[in-house]
């Protein structure tokens, strides 16, 4: 991770990024529109949009096409260890809940997350506090990105179930392009409004049949699971014109710390029940915080200074498929048809827009 980390203090000029723990990819590059950026390709932790516009002439050349600074094999090994450990987040989510509830499960994993990005960044020799003008974005940035992100997403799964959670927590480059259409008046090409519309028409299908009060619990899920992508996005497009620069670990961690400290707040004033420690518990939590939050954060960001994010986000459209799977084989949960339907069409309206900036 510290290899990763001082990877990070090479020049850059990456500035959008959408993003779970968010939330803390959501804030490591975000103000890419000023710089020739492209929303689109989704970030493994919810499944966030980022794209870029660059020439390999634009990038030191340690970190130019060539690949030098890591191998190939490098590379291919590290993006499959952001896929399969992000697609089992929500399997991994569930089995936490037998011990933990949700928003101390949520706030403990994120301030652990968060300690662990600030302690690679002092360890790397990088500032770990933001800087000055910054700090006023902290609490407005962590509330939206990580309290309300995570805490809909740790409570999502116990109504929705692993597969569907999955899948609709992956939703946020549907409600980033939207907020944006809406509030900062982007435009969207024909085959963002196609992708975009297919996508709404797929979660539409989701929720249509437990909208109608055939499952209130699965409704629930639902609007949890979605909720978690638009607060999400929300927390994208807060950041989308921060200047983060040598800034960006620093931030990234104590959103996360402020966001999760939070969510614990939130969790003892409605006396939540306590987390009943264990070494299962233990494992998920630093499996969740450590190798999840704070290592899939450095180890993407890495990735982008290598390679062009579009040709990254095809790959990452495993991780719901993953998710539905892994769902399927550990929990046995078996997807109702309108959620296979409308996840199905979910893919493909991501899939659409993320081959348009891989063919670029």
């Amino acid at each position: 991770m510290l290899a990763i980390a001082n990877g990070l203090v090479a020049k850059i000029n990456l500035d959008s990024c959408p993003s779970e723990g968010a939330f803390a990819l959501s804030l490591l590059v975000l103000n890419g529109a000023k710089h020739g950026c492209d929303a689109g390709a989704s970030d493994p932790i919810c499944g966030s949009s980022l794209h870029y516009k660059y020439k390999d002439s634009d990038l030191e050349p340690r970190f130019s096409a060539t690949g030098q600074a890591a191998g190939r094999g490098t590379k291919l090994v590290i993006l499959a260890y952001i896929v399969l450990v992000s697609s089992a987040c929500y399997l991994l989510i569930l089995r936490g809940l037998q011990a933990a509830p949700p928003l101390a499960f949520g706030g403990v994993r994120t301030l652990l997350g968060g300690t662990t990005i600030l302690l690679v960044a002092w360890l790397s020799g990088q500032p770990v506090i933001p800087a000055k003008k910054l700090l006023k974005w902290i609490p407005l940035v962590a509330l939206s990105a990580t309290t309300l992100t995570f805490g809909s997403m740790f409570l999502s799964p116990s109504f929705a179930g692993a597969g569907l959670a999955s899948i609709l927590g992956n939703a946020q480059p549907f409600f980033i392009a939207l907020i944006a259409f809406t509030f900062l008046n982007e435009r969207l090409s024909r085959q963002q409004l196609t992708a975009l519309g297919c996508g709404l028409i797929g979660i539409l299908i989701i929720i249509l049949p437990s909208a109608t009060g055939q499952d209130n619990l699965l409704l629930t899920g639902t609007l949890l699971a979605l909720t978690t992508s638009l607060a999400a996005a929300i927390g994208t497009v807060l950041g989308r014109h921060l200047k983060l620069a040598g800034s960006l670990l620093a931030f990234s961690g104590w959103q996360l710390i402020v966001g999760g400290a939070a969510l614990l707040l939130i969790s003892v004033g409605i006396s939540e029940p306590n987390i009943q420690w264990s070494a299962e518990f233990l494992a998920i939590l630093v499996l969740l915080g450590t190798f999840n939050s704070a290592f899939i954060t450095c180890a993407w960001f890495w990735l982008l200074q290598k390679e062009k994010a579009g040709s990254l986000g095809i790959f990452l459209l495993l991780i719901p498929a993953l998710g539905v799977l892994w769902a399927l084989l550990f929990r046995g949960e078996q997807p109702q048809t309108n959620a296979i339907w409308g996840g199905v069409l979910i893919l493909g309206a991501v899939f659409c827009q993320e081959y348009r900036n891989y063919r670029r």
